[in-house]
């Protein structure tokens, strides 16, 4: 055979061969991991894992410089560790990082005859951080993470050298958002069990959605398929819990350290107005309103999240020492 027509067949070969992969979920699942993989390389995380009492907690660390101060954070509801990977970029190399996957969540336990109320989600945070050996720490979460933190933060108040609350939840807010609205007429759009059902999904959670390349939307589509009936339990968990989710306002002037308030003025599943709820109680507070931004802004602008969290740390690193 000519070497020119063996070439051009072979080329036409391995084009086919992408073509049919490409439709196999295994080979777009192993693209996802290794872009995800490239993700977490490119803002200096490695993937660990702690094996606690009844639990097994994955995370992400970048290591910081000696004498630097560590900034832990938690995710939302339904999502993991990966929703913080490109806003770590941005933060100072200084801090030591470590991002957690709460239980129920990413790549720690996901069993459906485990419990995962708030109470089980700060108990398993705080058996975590002792595990590792932290002492103190500045710590940060987003919708039900930022719940979670401040729950942690009520109990271990001496061990938290600040408080980031990314559209947290825990308050009652003013004006109900899209969400409460749906979730009362029994349509709760945060527990997908369909592609066109996720993309409904990402259209609530985001002003302008961000980068995902390919083939990474039909991954995350099959992840939430996948752990439907689990989203479903942490749902009811969550929400039956007396205290967890209802209302934390009352406990919140008992924060006596500094408190970042970041909000994406356009959350369609925590209304902004919860931000006047938390200013209200809180004894020392900061607000950032992020314009045209919606629930999960570490991921819609991550550089311009971490430029407001880090322009808050420095603001009060005189407080925290």
């Amino acid at each position: 055979m000519n070497p020119k027509i063996r070439t051009i067949t072979f080329i036409l070969g391995v084009c086919l061969t992408v073509i049919t992969m490409s439709g196999c979920a295994a080979f777009q699942d192993s693209l996802f991991k290794m872009g995800l993989g490239v993700e977490r390389f490119r803002s200096g995380l490695d993937a660990k894992s702690l094996q606690l009492d009844n639990y097994t907690i994955a995370y992400t660390e970048r290591k910081g410089e000696p004498g630097g101060d560590t900034i832990i954070l938690l995710h939302g509801f339904t999502a993991d560790k990966s929703n913080w990977v490109r806003f770590v970029r941005y933060i100072p190399a200084q801090y030591r990082i470590l991002v957690l996957d709460m239980p129920g969540h990413g790549d720690s336990t996901q069993d459906m005859d485990k419990s995962y109320t708030v109470t089980d989600m700060v108990g398993c945070v705080a058996e975590a951080i002792d595990r590792i050996g932290l002492k103190q720490f500045h710590l940060a979460g987003n919708s039900l993470g930022g719940l979670v933190a401040t729950r942690y933060t009520l109990r271990y108040q001496n061990r938290v050298l600040t408080l980031g609350l990314f559209n947290a939840a825990g308050v009652k807010a003013p004006t109900p958002s899209d969400l409460e609205k749906h979730v009362k007429q029994g349509d709760n759009f945060l527990i997908p069990n369909s592609r066109k059902a996720f993309d409904r999904l990402m259209g609530f959670t985001f002003v302008d959605q961000p980068f995902i390349p390919w083939p990474g939307r039909a991954v995350l589509a099959r992840m939430y398929m996948k752990n439907y009936e689990l989203n479903q339990k942490m749902w009811g968990e969550i929400n039956n819990e007396n205290g967890s989710l209802q209302d934390v306002s009352g406990q919140l002037g008992n924060i006596a350290l500094p408190v970042l308030i970041l909000w994406g003025d356009t959350d369609r599943l925590l209304h902004v107005s919860s931000v006047s709820v938390f200013e209200q109680h809180l004894p020392d507070s900061t607000t950032v309103i992020m314009k045209n931004c919606g629930h999960i802004p570490m991921m819609e602008r991550p550089k311009e999240a971490a430029v407001h969290y880090v322009r808050f740390l420095n603001n009060h690193a005189s407080q925290t020492r």
